[in-house]
This record gives structure tokens, sequence and C-alpha cells, in this order.
């Protein structure tokens, strides 16, 4: 293609195009959604990750119980607020988690 003859077709198409609201809303759009999608992804990450820990230490203080170095109330005392705190971290996780990757399971 001559490069006149190309540069005319570009230009008509960024002026066409790119400079439509229609075009513009829709791109403004898109970049909303991955940006949600994004923040939702690292929210989510987080939470598992919370669980992860949560877990880890719940498994310390029965381990602890275990070598006997807690009683029985301080280790239902401590395993209830992980216990609460793993509930909580649940059910944030539950609500983070997109529906469509729920009907997907």
């Amino acid at each position: 293609m001559e490069r006149q003859r190309l540069e005319g077709i570009l230009d008509s198409l960024f002026r066409g195009r790119l400079t439509t609201p229609a075009f513009l809303q829709r791109c403004i759009d898109e970049l909303k959604s991955q940006s949600e999608q994004n923040r939702s992804a690292i929210r989510i990450q987080d939470l598992t990750s919370e669980i992860e820990t949560m877990q880890e230490r719940r498994g310390r203080v029965v381990d602890t119980f275990i070598e006997g170095l807690i009683s029985r109330e301080e280790r239902d005392r401590r395993l209830s607020v992980i216990d609460s705190s793993i509930d909580s971290a649940q059910e944030r996780l539950i609500r983070e988690v997109p529906s469509k990757s729920l009907d997907a399971i």
C-alpha cells in the first residue's frame, strides 16, 4: 500500500473511531472493569492468606495444649478468638468471590 493512502486510512480511522464518545466510554468502562477485577483478585489473595495464617496459628495453639504448656480453658479461649477471625475472613472471601466463578464450579 502507498504510504499516503495508508496514512489517510489511519487518519480517518482515528478521527472517526477514537473520538466518538461511545467508543471512548467503552474503553473507560473496560479499564474500570479490569481495575476492579484486579482489586478483587488482590483482596481474594489477601483473605486466603489471612485464613491460612489463622489456621496455622490455630494448629500452634493445639500443639501448645498437647505439649501441656497451656490449660484447656486457655486453649479454648485462644481457639475461640482464632475461629472467630477465620469465620470472619471466610465470610468476606465468600462475598468477594465473583458469582460467575461459583457457577463454573
